[in-house]
């Protein structure tokens, strides 16, 4: 899951660095909230939303 996030994350910002950032922050809210991620039906559709809205800034 990581590649794919850092590699959104890279197209978004076009900054590696600042990518890799996004990603990890993401995939840490992920750790966090697993327990109710767990039960979506798409957990990566979630991860992947988060992401967007960390890079824009909401």
């Amino acid at each position: 899951m990581q590649p794919s996030l850092t590699g959104q994350a890279y197209l978004l910002t076009g900054d590696l660095a600042e990518a890799q950032d996004f990603a990890q922050e993401t995939l840490y809210r992920v750790w966090r909230d697993w327990e109710k991620i767990s039960e979506y039906d798409q957990p990566a559709a979630w991860a992947r939303k988060v992401l967007a809205s960390l890079v824009i800034g909401l």
